[in-house]
């Protein structure tokens, strides 16, 4: 089975519901089953008291009514030397079966001489023939005591009995033996066959023997020896009690009692099957209801998923779409709840992507327009140091000299412009490098002032012979001038650019707070889908694990914001650094500008004043010093610049690299939503 959404929310549930329900059933099931047994067992314990109180009062009183009998003085005739005589016997037998028919009950009512013999006895035909000798209960009689014997077979009828034997007693002597002999199914009829318990279930009397004595089936009676088997056994030796036993493959449950007086023990016996019929029937209703609840229940939690996976999957299939840059696809998804302004925060999302990737194409169009513009201001610095050199040429000695540093410097500025501009169009590395290149051109810039110094003594000789060429080369500074002027508002023009390249990033920052508040607003979502999964309980933890997914996803794209943004203040930072950097080499220029002027009125003070040559040199040399002081600051201003840009390249790098967890985020979220969509 593919363990997709669905499933993880489905089968959790469903298998909660079936152990529950489950439970419920088996729990109910085992409390009627104690509760039925219980009750059952209650009634079979009153109603084997009751069996047993009765078969101990039915002795008491069989008791009390031979020794009734026996005090009739007829029976005392059967002892006297003329006891035997007809007449005698005949009155003592017509009281016998008075009393027997009085009583009720008895098989049979008699008096034994000391050797056993029927004295006179109900039964017809036993007088003076029947013996009981033998018999246990005759012999403890003889022994002076009241005995109620064991269940016997009768040997005149062979009918179930039980005796009940006194010592005949003639002036404290013992002369033979009083017996009452009572019928065991006239006992059970009375006593046993009347109990019902469920609906086969009945009562029961083992005599001491191990011999049923009294049960419903009459063939029964003592013809089956329940202590042939081990509950029967038990039941002997623990007296009172509950058993579980099987009676011809039948399970059973017997609770029994024991009759102190006679030793029998008394049991009402029931098939389990009859005890626990209500209980079956409960356990059945309650599985068809219970199987009933998970189907009902089931197909409402299928519904409930599938409505939520299937919106679930169109934002995976959205996402997908996305993630391989297809922007144009649209997500619709006709909801109220959370997911519906998930699918309006994605919608959202993807324009702003749109915009933004807008923006950066703009962006980059501008930075190509800038890069041409500073190579144009390079051509035009190039033209200058081509003049200059061709003033050179034409005669400038020292100032010529002089100009050609000036025009160097220029160029070396413009050069560093057109690397600086590069470099914010290529990356942070190229501009590292150019400034490098910079400080180093800077270096032999300040090199050539140096010389220019050294070469001013030289200058005073050719003085003179430069004053003509000088006046064609004021006419050069000049140009040289315009070109400087022209170069310092590309300067401040490309000064601008950056200005704007600021503003821009600043107008990205604006874009990562927007994303910011979405990651804020799919966190909220994802805590409010959390906080309904809770109350859903255990249908909607899986939803619960999904939106704590959710909401760490928010989370990590709120810090990889949070260092996007970082990064751009870098930017920003760099940029504004780079236009200080470029206020300085403006400034620079500038000072070159003022430097080519002088050099210009230094040219004319040549001209007019050719006896203070010296002086000149003097200013000349002066001037030189300043230029190096010049150059040396340029020098600090390209160490800065390259300070900075170094620091730009590692903003850079931290910025790729937050662009790269961002784009890892994307990965992950991509994943998880694919996830999703798969299980």
């Amino acid at each position: 089975m593919k363990w997709n959404l669905r499933n993880r929310f489905l089968v959790p549930t469903v298998a909660a519901m079936i152990i529950v329900l489950g439970a419920a059933t088996y729990l109910s099931f085992t409390l009627a089953e104690n509760a039925l047994t219980f009750a059952m067992t209650n009634q079979a314990e009153q109603l084997t008291e009751n069996v047993t109180a009765k078969l101990g009062a039915w002795f008491d009183d069989v008791e009390k009514d031979v020794k009734v009998m026996q005090d009739r003085a007829v029976f005392r005739k059967l002892f006297t030397e003329d006891g035997s005589r007809e007449e005698n016997v005949e009155e003592a037998l017509q009281v016998l079966k008075m009393l027997e028919d009085t009583y009720g009950g008895y098989e049979g009512i008699g008096v034994f001489n000391a050797d056993g013999t029927a004295l006179a006895y109900s039964v017809p035909g036993t007088t003076g023939k029947l013996n009981i000798s033998g018999r246990e209960y005759f012999k403890k009689a003889m022994q002076g005591n009241i005995v109620i014997s064991d269940a016997l077979l009768s040997k005149s009828r062979g009918k179930p009995i039980v005796v009940v034997a006194m010592p005949y007693k003639i002036e404290g002597e013992i002369k033979g033996v009083f017996v009452g002999v009572l019928d065991l199914n006239s006992f059970s009829s009375a006593f046993v066959d009347s109990v019902k318990v469920g609906e086969t279930g009945y009562a029961f009397v083992m005599a001491k023997s191990g011999y049923l004595c009294a049960h419903p089936d009459k063939d029964s009676i003592l013809k089956v020896r329940l202590t042939e088997n081990d509950w029967a056994r038990e039941m002997q030796k623990l007296r009172n009690g509950t058993i579980r036993y099987e009676w011809r493959n039948i399970p059973k449950i017997v609770v029994y009692r024991t009759e102190p007086q006679s030793g029998w023990v008394v049991g009402v016996s029931a098939p389990e099957e009859d005890i626990f019929s209500a209980v079956v029937s409960i356990r059945n209703s309650s599985a068809l209801v219970g199987i009933a609840g998970v189907l009902i229940l089931s197909v409402i939690v299928f519904l409930i998923v599938r409505s939520i996976t299937g919106a679930l999957g169109q934002c995976v299939v959205f996402a997908e779409e996305v993630a391989s840059g297809n922007l144009e696809h649209n997500l619709h998804i006709d909801r109220t709840d959370e997911l519906g302004t998930l699918s309006t925060a994605l919608n959202t999302m993807v324009a702003r992507l749109k915009e933004m990737i807008l923006m950066a194409e703009n962006k980059t169009t501008q930075a190509e327009e800038e890069s041409e513009k500073a190579q144009i201001a390079m051509q035009d610095a190039e033209q200058a140091r081509l003049q200059a050199e061709n003033a050179k040429r034409d005669g400038m000695l020292q100032a010529a000299g002089q100009l050609e540093g000036i025009v160097e410097g220029v160029t070396v500025a413009s050069e560093e412009l057109s690397r600086l501009v590069a470099e914010a169009a290529s990356g942070s590395q190229i501009q590292r490098e150019r400034a490098v290149e910079s400080a180093t051109a800077i270096e032999e810039m300040n090199a050539t002032v140096l010389e220019v110094a050294k070469n001013a003594g030289e200058a005073a000789e050719y003085a003179t012979s430069a004053r003509d060429e000088a006046e064609g080369g004021a006419t050069v500074v000049a140009a040289a001038v315009d070109a400087i002027h022209e170069v310092d508002e590309r300067a401040d023009v490309l000064q601008q650019s950056l200005s704007d390249l600021s503003r821009r990033a600043e107008d990205i920052e604006s874009v990562m707070t927007v994303i910011t508040d979405i990651a804020d607003q799919t966190n909220l979502l994802a805590l409010n889908a959390a906080i309904e999964a809770a109350r859903a309980g255990e249908a909607g933890r899986g939803f619960a694990v999904v939106a704590d997914e959710v909401r760490k996803l928010a989370e990590k794209t709120m810090h990889a914001t949070t260092e996007v943004d970082e990064a751009i203040r870098a930017i920003q930072t760099a940029s504004r650094e780079n236009a200080e950097g470029m206020e300085h080499a403006s400034n620079a220029v500038a000072r070159s500008t003022d430097y080519a002027r002088q050099s210009g009125e230094a040219l004319h003070s040549i001209v007019g004043i050719v006896v203070a040559n010296a002086d000149q040199v003097s200013s000349i040399a002066a001037a030189s010093e300043e230029q190096s002081a010049a150059s040396e600051q340029i020098s600090r201003g390209a160490e800065e610049i390259n300070r900075i840009a170094t620091e730009t390249s590692e903003s850079m790098n931290q910025a790729e690299t937050a662009v790269s967890r961002l784009v890892s985020m994307t990965t992950e979220l991509q994943e998880l939503i694919h996830q999703l969509k798969s299980h």
